[in-house]
């Protein structure tokens, strides 16, 4: 729960940053004192500031998430397949933005594919949970 509300608040955060940049490029008058270099320089600063707030969150989604799949195998709710795919998926979603920011020309030459994993674990719980539900012990 804590990793999913850090993660919560830190894309909230980033989505602030993003409301930032369209207000410096909306050519407000309160602006007009900043010359056109500069306030591209500060929409470049907060993009920037975006994007790694949005690989801190997507690093905290990939360990909540580790943690969440790790109880649904431990659960035996769904199938042992479908968790440990989601162990492995949340994992590989954490490390690889982890060594993205460390090594930015990596991000260049993978793009979004390392998300692709994690992707197929959600759609696929998803549809499993709609369709199957939950085997839950009666009590």
């Amino acid at each position: 729960m804590l990793f999913r509300l850090a993660e919560t608040a830190v894309l909230c955060v980033a989505t602030v940053n993003s409301l930032v940049v369209l207000r410096l490029l909306s050519g407000a008058a309160d602006l007009k004192t900043f010359e056109a270099g500069q306030l591209h320089s500060l929409a470049n600063l907060a993009l920037s500031a975006q994007g790694f707030g949005m690989m801190v969150g997507f690093i905290l989604l990939g360990l909540g998430s580790t943690v969440f799949a790790y109880l649904l195998l431990k659960s035996g709710y769904v199938p042992r397949a479908i968790a440990a795919w989601g162990i492995f998926s949340s994992l590989v979603l954490a490390i690889v933005t982890w060594i993205i920011m460390i090594f930015p020309n990596l991000g260049k030459v993978i793009g979004l594919a390392y998300m692709g994993p994690m992707g197929l674990y959600e759609v696929g719980l998803g549809l499993w949970l709609l369709i199957k539900g939950i085997r839950a012990p009666i009590a």
